[in-house]
């Protein structure tokens, strides 16, 4: 592939963090999220020997509920006169896989830490730096990110109409497609097409969300608004305990792909700010930002 490379690094080392493997813990005589499902959640790596349970989920959920209501603001703000669903715009979603583990149904969510931004099929950043502070101001985390720009460029369209794409860009953003979506070619090759972006991105994750849901009661997820649904999510097995023919059946003829919708309303209905007094509250939220 012929194109330019630009590599760039800042700021220092990544302080380490301990961490320590758990499920479903009982805190207090409440069921708690487990760590691994919050670092999922948050794109965090906890240290919950300091935090106690019940402090992480809120502190890191409340987070994210910020940062995701910022980012829909925005964009209602920008264009607020033509604009009836952000999700229209920007849209979040995770990849999430199964598999038989020793004679068991299992799930994951797949967490990637490498950053991948593809930019009209033309130019991709591919690298460890996030979009916020930490990683932008250049005198905190050490990072790398390396910008491709085509300089082949092929036919292609956008929005169905005619458009000069790169090789490199383009077949990166395709491939990614194909693998997350399970589909072919033709369904993604114009990512602004209005049936790609209703019928296949949308409806897939919608599908596959659906049915890892029924399967595993995944956590967390868009039906779980608040503490007393979320310890009521546990009172029934799930269906890969109670009829894992039946999930198995399930998984296999109604999941394509990996892509999963990211759940945005989990625990909406509570007060996730940390307690008046805590020493969760009296930290900035700038500082995790």
């Amino acid at each position: 592939v012929r194109g330019e490379f630009d590599c760039t690094t800042s700021g220092s080392q990544v302080p380490s963090t301990r961490l320590h493997s758990s499920n479903w813990k009982s805190v207090h005589g409440m069921k708690c999220i487990s760590q691994a499902d919050l670092e999922l959640l948050t794109g965090r790596k906890l240290d919950c020997d300091v935090w106690p349970h019940r402090s992480c989920l809120q502190s890191h959920t409340y987070r994210f509920g910020l940062v995701y209501e910022q980012v829909l603001h925005g964009i209602a703000f920008c264009v607020s006169f033509a604009v009836t669903s952000p999700g229209q715009y920007v849209s979040f979603y995770g990849l999430r896989r199964y598999e038989m583990l020793q004679q068991r149904l299992v799930t994951e969510m797949i967490y990637i830490h490498s950053k991948c931004m593809i930019v009209d099929d033309r130019l991709a950043i591919i690298g460890s730096a996030n979009i916020n502070d930490r990683s932008m101001t250049g005198d905190r985390d050490t990072e790398m990110a390396g910008l491709f720009t085509d300089t082949v460029m092929l036919p292609g369209s956008m929005r169905g109409e005619a458009f000069e794409v790169g090789s490199f860009a383009h077949s990166l953003r395709t491939s990614l497609f194909i693998e997350h979506l399970g589909c072919g070619y033709d369904d993604c090759k114009d990512p602004l097409d209005e049936v790609f972006f209703t019928n296949v991105l949308r409806q897939r994750a919608q599908v596959n969300t659906d049915i890892f849901e029924k399967v595993f009661k995944c956590i967390p997820m868009d039906s779980v608004k608040d503490f007393d649904q979320l310890e009521n999510l546990d009172s029934e097995k799930p269906l890969s305990e109670s009829d894992p023919e039946r999930a198995h059946a399930l998984l296999k003829s109604g999941v394509r792909g990996n892509l999963v919708l990211f759940p945005h309303e989990f625990l909406v209905n509570e007060d996730l700010r940390p307690p008046l007094g805590s020493k969760e509250n009296l930290i900035s939220l700038t500082v995790f930002t």
